[in-house]
């Protein structure tokens, strides 16, 4: 019969051998835009959370009676919100607003139509993640694919806030994401013939 202990002494050289990874070690790259600013984007990202994933499922009864079984028929993906300190200039948080215009043109500023729609393909971009371990090694990459801006956070202003930071946040909708595969980090699993999926 096997031994349910718990043992400290296990626990504590688990975590000796393999670390716990922390989660304020991350880099943000928004892919095919303006590379001035890059690095902005890359030091300024305070917050970002990772995706996740969730399977539409639909219930059925198989033979018609019985019971009922839940299957798998689909997949969404959730909205990604990233918050950025800015700059003395507000350098991030006019050109999220930018990126919102080209979307739609509401202000009249440009040569575009009021009110134009943009085709999709001219306003979308890839966004990367970039999660590191304590020794700086990356070890997650996560790549949003055609992403783009829903929503612009409002910022809060007052006079009271004398030690606060203007925090810009932008919730991005996508397509779909992906873990990117990089040579210095380990293998995912390959599938094998006891993973195929039973219809």
């Amino acid at each position: 019969m096997a031994n349910n202990t718990f043992n400290v002494s296990n626990f504590l050289s688990e975590l000796k051998a393999n670390g716990i990874l922390q989660t304020n070690k991350f880099m943000i790259d928004i892919v095919n835009k303006d590379n001035n600013l890059v690095q902005a984007i890359n030091l300024r990202a305070e917050s970002v959370n990772l995706p996740g994933v969730a399977l539409d499922i639909q219930s059925i009864r198989r033979y018609g009676i019985g019971p009922v079984q839940k299957m798998a028929s689909g997949v969404n993906f959730p909205d990604v919100s990233i918050s950025f300190i800015d700059d003395s200039v507000n350098t991030i948080w006019k050109y999220l607003y930018g990126w919102f215009n080209t979307i739609f043109q509401y202000t009249g500023n440009s040569n575009k139509p009021l009110y134009a729609l943009e085709y999709k393909e001219n306003y979308i971009s890839d966004i990367i993640i970039h999660v590191y371990d304590t020794a700086g090694k990356e070890v997650t990459t996560i790549k949003l694919k055609e992403a783009f801006p829903t929503n612009l956070s409002d910022v809060s202003l007052s006079w009271a806030d004398k030690n606060s930071f203007f925090k810009t946040t932008a919730t991005f909708a996508y397509t779909e994401w992906e873990e990117v595969i990089i040579a210095s980090k380990i293998p995912a699993p390959s599938a094998t013939a006891d993973s195929t999926p039973l219809i």
